[in-house]
């Protein structure tokens, strides 16, 4: 199966990145944690990627926790999915609002 590269979702980059910010935004502490980072610790963080970067191992810190084994397949595929979010997207819109 291919995909269109050009397409987007929900005005998003892609599924994949839509999907993250709704579950980023979609509960308070996240929501107030990632839009905390985004506005606030820029000056930290030498470029937009480096605090792109620094969310995503946020998110997969938090998939990494207990409830999963070091390694599994649930695992894999998370984080297969997680290499086609556009993080740097996820930071401007946490930006901006």
């Amino acid at each position: 199966m291919t995909t269109d590269q050009t397409s987007t979702y929900e005005g998003w980059h892609n599924r994949e990145t839509w999907a993250v910010n709704l579950w980023l935004t979609n509960e308070e502490w996240t929501y107030n944690e990632t839009r905390y980072i985004a506005r606030n610790r820029a000056t930290v963080y030498q470029s937009e990627q480096d605090l792109a970067e620094y969310t995503e191992n946020l998110v997969l810190e938090q998939l990494k926790g207990d409830e999963y084994p070091l390694a599994s397949l649930a695992l894999d595929l998370l984080q297969g999915a997680l290499g086609a979010v556009d993080w740097r997207e996820i930071v401007a819109g946490l930006r901006e609002e």
